[in-house]
């Protein structure tokens, strides 16, 4: 479940809960379609969240794609699997959900 993923994460419940309130923050204000970019937004919430890694965003130095998908049971199934962008996302720094599965790395390719 979502919760041992976090702690798996050394991450605690209330960095969860900040978590989640972001994400829903996000999609109240945005919606489910368009990108969350952490670069265009700017809100108190997002203190956690970082774009220093060039090609992910980041939440207390974790991969936040990754905490975002296992927060909507989208689990990481075999070993392997990486996390893809899909091709309507244009942001390296989305952390919408709905713009990212796990693939292969031909995935990646294509």
């Amino acid at each position: 479940d979502y919760l041992q993923f976090f702690r798996d994460e050394y991450l605690t419940e209330e960095d969860l809960v900040a978590f989640a309130t972001t994400l829903k923050l996000c999609q109240d204000g945005i919606g489910l379609s368009p990108c969350w970019c952490l670069k265009k937004l700017d809100h108190p919430g997002l203190k956690h969240f970082s774009t220093s890694h060039r090609f992910r965003p980041q939440f207390k130095g974790r991969d936040a794609r990754m905490l975002a998908l296992a927060l909507v049971d989208q689990f990481m199934p075999e070993d392997g699997a990486v996390v893809v962008r899909r091709h309507i996302c244009k942001s390296q720094h989305c952390i919408n959900p709905s713009h990212y599965y796990f693939g292969t790395l031909k995935d990646v390719k294509l």
